[in-house]
């Protein structure tokens, strides 16, 4: 970290130079350009004898110009330092910027994005367009990147690119049955997926994620197609059953997926909804409950809270006291508004959706819960149902 960045000075080019001469720097000594093994400041001037030790071992016939170009990159005063790496380049001509599309790997495209998403979670927005958006020029065809990009877009709420761009990352995918840089990566046609499903185009979601189950892709040699089915990793495969109606096989899906990773509050809603519609609820909900637990309803209803809020409900039921208890407590302000205009609306007395403690006060919850996971399809089977 540049020690101007101590004193309140912003980020830049300079001080992202002084952290790439400290990191070649302790890349070719193990040590620190200024600092002792405890953090302590050991000098104010470059610490140049290892320095010299190693590129008289090591660096060859370049090893006056890194030193040169470490110098540059280390100086204290900013003011002195490379500007930009454009002078780097221009300065020493033996160092040649890396050909993208020669060298360029999926875990180059993963880092990116990361970065693009670190920046975005410190509020820092157009740094973290301009990272996705830089190495894009380079290659404007690679679906983890344009995902990223639509990532973006969905953050700061701008629906109408976040569209495109997802579109256009599965579009680019699709090409090669998911396969980029050797690698079978489903994340971006599923990430489309997704998007149908938030805003209501179930057929059209449906549709996407049956095309990717029917991907087999050999990348990298492997001798057996992978199979994403009973992965884990991917949630909008779960929904993908529960859409069709094959709940064992949804519940089992996204059983494995919470076991994997965290849930968001609309995977909450899925797998409720499975679990309940499969009858495994009984034997899941402690499990289910306590991953659920860890999305606290927001105070103010928006889209999906209320959903969540009802599988908390039902969830409730079967899970043990401690847990029902948690969930109860964490209940926001509206739902008790809400659970008396739906005890209304179904005709249930004052109160009884409180603690829907039998399948006809948990049914009207679930209509709920599948019109906004799947549109309503399984609304007449809901009523049907007659145990867990």
């Amino acid at each position: 970290m540049a020690p101007e960045l101590w004193d309140g000075v912003s980020p830049s080019v300079r001080t992202d130079i002084f952290s790439v001469g400290v990191t070649f720097y302790n890349a070719l000594t193990k040590l620190h350009p200024y600092l002792d093994e405890n953090g302590h400041v050991m000098t104010s001037d470059l610490r140049m004898e290892p320095l010299l030790e190693r590129a008289a071992a090591t660096l060859g016939e370049h090893g006056d110009e890194i030193i040169a170009f470490l110098k540059g990159c280390l100086t204290l005063d900013p003011t002195r330092r490379f500007q930009t790496y454009g002078e780097i380049f221009e300065t020493f001509s033996w160092i040649k910027p890396i050909d993208v599309e020669d060298r360029w790997t999926l875990d180059q495209s993963e880092i990116v994005a990361g970065a693009a998403q670190l920046y975005r979670s410190k509020g820092e927005t157009i740094k973290a367009f301009n990272v996705i958006e830089t190495v894009l020029k380079h290659r404007p065809r690679d679906a983890v990147l344009i995902e990223a990009l639509a990532d973006l877009h969905a953050a700061i709420g701008d629906r109408r690119e976040a569209e495109l761009h997802y579109s256009l990352a599965y579009n680019n995918l699709r090409e090669n049955k998911g396969v980029v840089e050797g690698f079978f990566v489903p994340r971006p046609a599923l990430a489309w997926a997704r998007c149908l499903i938030n805003w209501g185009k179930y057929n059209d979601a449906s549709e996407v994620v049956r095309e990717v189950l029917g991907w087999k892709s050999r990348a990298q040699g492997n001798e057996k197609p992978i199979q994403l089915v009973g992965s884990g990793h991917y949630s909008e495969i779960g929904w993908y059953f529960l859409y069709k109606g094959d709940f064992e096989k949804a519940f089992d899906e996204l059983l494995r997926y919470l076991s994997r990773k965290s849930l968001d509050k609309v995977e909450s809603i899925w797998i409720v909804e499975a679990a309940w519609m499969s009858g495994a609820i009984k034997i899941n909900a402690d499990e289910i409950a306590l991953k659920v637990l860890e999305n606290i309803p927001d105070q103010i209803q928006s889209t999906g809270e209320l959903e969540h809020v009802w599988a908390r409900s039902v969830l409730g039921d079967f899970s043990n006291k401690l847990i029902g208890a948690e969930l109860w407590k964490t209940n926001p302000p509206y739902f008790f508004m809400k659970a008396r205009e739906l005890e209304e609306a179904s005709g249930l007395a004052a109160g009884s959706l409180l603690q829907p403690d039998n399948i006809s006060k948990q049914k009207p919850l679930l209509i709920v819960m599948d019109t906004f996971a799947t549109g309503g399809v399984h609304h007449e089977l809901i009523q049907s149902v007659s145990k867990i």
